[in-house]
């Protein structure tokens, strides 16, 4: 094992402390790379163009396959 990996420490029943993984998690905290103000924006844009195209996808093969249902069990009201 490497001496730079840590063996993290148990709560002396064989389970992890709750502090300790608190810790852990505020030091992978501070590793991340978090994206600016610019660039989250652009990505917010980018997914809800993307929920946008999806929904009228969606909703325009489901018109379609309604259609095509009542067409053919002649279910037209």
């Amino acid at each position: 094992m490497s001496e730079d990996v840590k063996k993290p420490k148990t709560d002396g029943e064989g389970g992890f402390s709750i502090v300790d993984w608190f810790v852990g998690i505020k030091s992978e905290f501070k590793r991340v790379t978090w994206p600016n103000k610019p660039d989250v924006a652009r990505m917010t844009v980018i997914v809800i163009t993307t929920c946008a195209i999806f929904g009228v996808i969606i909703v325009g093969m489901d018109a379609v396959i309604a259609a095509a249902y009542n067409l053919l069990f002649g279910l037209v009201a």
